[in-house]
């Protein structure tokens, strides 16, 4: 059988949305590449199975989480900075650190059994250090993505095929156009992204008060401990003492 490779090829040309096309960005496999999204679902699967089968291991899993969410994050805002990051990357990465936030980053264990188990006393099992610092990367990933709906995603970042793109091989024009999905495909820089824009600004508004509200109380902690510490520097420097040189506690 005889194949006209010619007119094949002009009628490609003709429409090109005929032909098959692949779109790679240059540091796809750096930002979700098969390894870095096992471990982000493993450590989801951790935290699901950590808090049905074993909770006093649920705040360790709730710190892993917030190791991959930090990791993304810094990877986004550099890569943003330097324009090296496109607009198939972004969408992607957002969707890796909503799944995170709305997902298993329960911040101070409210969806957890253990305050099913232990009542409004868990909340020491997730106060200190780690809550502040989930509290942070949250809120800090909820102002990047407030930020990739309403510039980023419309025409601040790099779109694949098009003059700023120095993918190797080139990607085809077509692959400028970035789908996402919401109950159907739709277009990411379409009206969607207004919604994804209020839910980023919702989120700003409740982790910001909650990073406000427990920072104050951390500085009222402080204040409270140094005080106390003071206090007693001082009841020992003017407890009076003996004829014998001890102290009364002595």
């Amino acid at each position: 059988m005889h194949v006209d490779w010619s007119s094949l090829v002009a009628r490609q040309e003709d429409h090109p949305h005929d032909a098959a096309f692949e779109c790679q960005s240059q540091f796809a496999t750096d930002y979700y590449g098969l390894g870095v999204r096992l471990g982000v679902y493993f450590a989801w699967l951790g935290s699901y199975l950590a808090n049905t089968i074993l909770p006093s291991e649920f705040g360790a899993a709730m710190d892993t989480s917030t190791i991959f969410l930090l990791t993304l994050l810094i990877a986004m805002t550099n890569d943003s900075r330097t324009k090296g990051l496109t607009q198939v990357d972004g969408l992607v990465l957002m969707h890796l650190c909503g799944g995170t936030v709305f997902g298993v980053l329960s911040l101070w264990g409210y969806r957890t059994r253990l305050y099913k188990i232990h009542g409004p006393r868990a909340v020491r099992m997730f106060g200190g250090f780690g809550t502040h610092l989930r509290l942070a990367v949250s809120l800090a990933v909820s102002v990047f993505g407030f930020w990739f709906w309403v510039y980023g995603v419309n025409n601040y970042l790099t779109e694949l095929g098009g003059p700023n793109d120095e993918s190797d091989p080139p990607n085809p024009v077509e692959c400028g156009t970035v789908y996402t999905f919401f109950f159907a495909k739709v277009r990411a820089n379409g009206p969607i992204r207004f919604y994804y824009a209020v839910v980023c600004a919702t989120c700003i508004a409740w982790f910001g008060v909650m990073f406000l509200v427990s920072s104050l109380a951390g500085v009222v902690s402080f204040e409270n401990v140094k005080g106390l510490v003071g206090f007693k520097r001082w009841s020992n420097q003017n407890r009076s003492k003996y004829a014998t040189g001890f102290t009364e506690k002595e």
